[in-house]
């Protein structure tokens, strides 16, 4: 389990109680308090906060010894 706070008005530059969007495979998400959002391991993910911040709570199975994640660009429509 982890915990993520992100700073107010922050957009995440890659892919990997307040209001924000996540970008799920490139299509924008609005959040709001308490959404809660199951993602595929093979999705590509990527957040932004809203002026209040944003809170998100991860919860995932075992890590490998490697690790399980694939950096790349997070791709965010303009607007």
């Amino acid at each position: 389990m982890s915990l993520f706070r992100y700073a107010p008005n922050l957009r995440s530059p890659v892919a990997h109680s307040r209001s924000g969007r996540v970008l799920l495979d490139d299509e924008p998400h609005e959040l709001k308090l308490w959404d809660v959002v199951r993602v595929a391991p093979e999705v590509v993910r990527a957040f932004e906060s809203g002026p209040d911040g944003l809170e998100v709570v991860a919860i995932g199975g075992p890590k490998p010894e490697a690790g399980d994640g694939v950096m790349g660009s997070a791709n965010w429509p303009e607007g």
